[in-house]
């Protein structure tokens, strides 16, 4: 390819679109216009791969870049095609892109293309995934434009980093708060950002790279121009679907006013009440026992509740009652050790559903030293948890097939060995499930028949089981069935002839009736096996007998046994 578009000509741009459908790489063809003293580059041609890639369609033909992206990523891409195009050579450059399941590296070559009079009409565009990911579904796809719209809109700031602290991309909000362009956050380390931070942050990743979130705190950042910002902000990591921590996400908020409001509030009632009634945070004056004594006015816009009806009540009557408890508690512990602390709860608005509010409980001293009374400041973050939700959800989901992965699999047979501990009559069972012949599909009808293969498996098995069992995709054509609240061995025979029949049918795929069966493995505890690391080796052991027995058939690892004695 790199050959064929060396000293590349329009009069063969037709040909390069014909041979461009059938490539799996992105090829982009960019016309070349003049605008006043600069180039500006418009998209001509896509192929399917290229407007996966970068989540446009063909609405977009004949827009420019600036039209079609955010001004960071747009600007961070005509600065490269502006060199193809001063220096009459090829460039390369890389860049990420953030899917729901994680993140990839892509690579793009950029190749200069040159009419009759050796001037530069268009520029070619081929980008490569350098990573095992992908986009192959319209499910995915779908999921994947929902999740670039919801970081490229919200109002929080998002950065994503490898677990060594490099970024590997950051929203607009993230550009706008900090001042940097996309060519100085590329692969930059936090620490390097944040000089002043450099051994919290360390401290950090020490914790995320062991599999530790951590809870939301806030610190002082600088922004490129050397300015301060106080922000609140979290790490979550973000698992592949073996577990493996692979990247760390961080949703930041701009507190600098809250922080400007809280002095404020210590150095004056007369400033507090002031800002108090202009903030949308929620600030209220409380007695030692929880009775409110001031509301700002801000309660009647996100509760929805007069200030002034509140005045005399109790804060723990707008708090969701599961979370009462928590919230007196944490109050009385705040007057105890008098010093400041921060919360999480639920409240309840006059009208509609609960929101999450994280709130600062700071008590005020009085001239002997004794806490008086307690200021409470509070804010919506139900967005925020929201998100957080969401991001936990695609951690524990097969981002191809919506069934639980093998993270959740191992989680709910820790529990399911728990109970047999502590039962003399519970028993469960597990089958490993190995597809027959997956490679050839793949060869034969293409990976995406394959992908659609593997969706159409998933929702067979889940019409076979039962409501109460789980099925969860371990990888590639692997699944994993555990069953709880089995009472024989003949009750798991039932069910593993009940796979291997319904499979017999053939699978609508892509217009084809394709055939596919199982081996699959049988196990049950605690009859075979009492803890987790045997029952999965006894299902595995079954499984490799399986396949050698032929394709389409079960073993139970209690087969063994019975031939052994």
């Amino acid at each position: 390819m790199e050959k064929f578009l060396q000293n590349f000509h329009t009069s063969q741009l037709v040909t390069l679109k014909e041979f461009a459908k059938v490539l799996t790489d992105g090829v982009f063809v960019m016309k070349v216009v003049k605008k006043e003293t600069k180039q500006q580059y418009l998209y001509e041609y896509m192929n399917e791969a290229a407007m996966d890639l970068a989540r446009l369609s063909s609405y977009y033909i004949g827009s420019s870049i600036h039209e079609c992206m955010n001004s960071e990523d747009a600007n961070f891409l005509q600065k490269q095609y502006d060199k193809t195009f001063n220096t009459h050579a090829s460039v390369t450059y890389s860049d990420y892109v953030i899917l729901p399941n994680g993140q990839f590296k892509a690579e793009t070559f950029l190749y200069p293309v040159f009419n009759e009079e050796n001037k530069i009409t268009h520029i070619i565009g081929i980008t490569r995934n350098l990573s095992h990911l992908s986009i192959k579904t319209t499910e995915v796809r779908h999921v994947d434009r929902l999740f670039r719209s919801y970081i490229d809109n919200t109002e929080e700031a998002l950065v994503m980093f490898d677990m060594d602290q490099h970024i590997l991309n950051v929203n607009h909000a993230f550009y706008q708060m900090f001042g940097y362009s996309k060519e100085e956050l590329m692969d930059v380390k936090l620490e390097t950002l944040q000089p002043d931070l450099q051994s919290s942050i360390r401290s950090h990743f020490e914790l995320l790279n062991k599999g530790q979130n951590i809870s939301r705190f806030s610190s002082k950042w600088k922004r490129k121009d050397g300015t301060s910002v106080w922000i609140s902000t979290n790490f979550t990591t973000l698992p592949d679907e073996s577990g493996e921590q692979v990247a760390v996400v961080a949703f930041i908020q701009d507190i600098t006013k809250e922080k400007m409001a809280k002095q404020a509030l210590s150095e004056s009632q007369e400033r507090y009440r002031l800002i108090a009634n202009n903030t949308q945070d929620l600030i209220q004056m409380l007695d030692r026992d929880g009775t409110i004594t001031y509301a700002s006015p801000s309660h009647e816009i996100v509760l929805g509740i007069g200030p002034f009806r509140m005045i005399g009540g109790s804060l723990y009557e707008y708090v969701y009652s599961e979370d009462q408890e928590e919230v007196k508690r944490l109050l009385q512990y705040s007057i105890q050790k008098r010093q400041s602390e921060r919360i999480e709860y639920r409240m309840i608005p006059s009208k509609g559903n609960s929101i999450w509010m994280e709130a600062s409980v700071k008590p005020v001293l009085d001239e002997g030293g004794e806490v008086s009374k307690i200021i409470f400041t509070a804010r919506d973050i139900t967005k925020r948890k929201e998100a957080e939700q969401s991001l936990k959800e695609m951690a524990y989901t097969d981002y191809l097939t919506g069934l639980t992965n093998r993270r959740v699999f191992e989680e709910f047979l820790h529990k399911a060995i728990a109970r047999v501990k502590r039962s003399d009559h519970y028993k469960f069972g597990i089958m490993y499930l190995d597809g027959n012949g997956f490679k050839k599909i793949n060869d034969t009808h293409g990976h995406d028949i394959g992908d659609e293969l593997l969706i159409s498996l998933s929702k067979r098995l889940l019409s076979i089981i039962r409501e109460e069992d789980l099925v969860s995709r371990i990888g590639g054509d692997e699944f994993a069935i555990l069953l709880p609240d089995i009472e024989s061995h003949e009750q798991l025979e039932k069910i593993a002839n009940r796979v291997i029949d319904t499979m017999k049918k053939p699978l609508e795929v892509g217009g084809q009736q394709i055939h596919f069966g199982f081996s699959i493995g049988v196990a049950m505890a605690p009859d075979d096996a009492e803890t987790e690391a045997e029952i999965l080796k006894k299902a595995d052991e079954a499984l490799y007998a399986a396949k050698q027995k032929g394709s389409t058939s079960y073993m139970f690892s209690s087969w063994f046994k019975q031939q052994g004695s």
